[in-house]
């Protein structure tokens, strides 16, 4: 990011990618996102252990914005799936907005099913929802979802 900072490039309109394997890494590169002035994070979810439940993921989303402790962070769940052998269930998506309403802020749908675009953009339509995969774009566009 210091380099795009140099360049005269605003916080505002950049998206940190700060999801780790480490969970006391993800809080410190979220952490200076928000200092910065990002828009937003985009948080992978811990991807060195394979089937983590709903409750952990929620747990550990929920420690990473209780440790940054900052109302100016901006999270977007990032999901997907084939490369981190954890997806992020519409469910815990849901409950995830529920609980740090202004905080999730959108979640990018990577994953290359439509249906699970689909189903976020009826379950959690105050969501921007981004896909990864551009061929739904036209798709996910008319039933609400925020670009790519």
């Amino acid at each position: 990011m210091s380099a795009l900072f140099a360049a005269g490039i605003p916080g505002a309109k950049l998206v940190a990618a700060t999801g780790c394997a480490a969970l006391s890494e993800t809080i410190t590169l979220t952490r200076h996102g928000v200092q910065s002035g990002c828009a937003a994070c985009l948080v992978l979810p811990p991807f060195f252990f394979e089937n983590v439940s709903d409750d952990g993921l929620f747990a550990w989303y929920a420690r990473v914005i209780e440790a940054v402790g900052d109302n100016r962070l901006r999270v977007l769940l990032y999901h997907i799936p084939q490369v981190t052998r954890v997806p992020l269930s519409v469910d815990l998506v849901a409950r995830l907005a529920k609980a740090f309403p202004g905080i999730i802020a959108g979640v990018k749908d990577s994953s290359g099913d439509l249906a699970n675009t689909q189903a976020l953009l009826a379950r959690v339509p105050q969501l921007a929802n981004l896909v990864g995969h551009e061929p739904h774009l036209p798709q996910a566009t008319r039933a609400g979802g925020a670009g790519t």
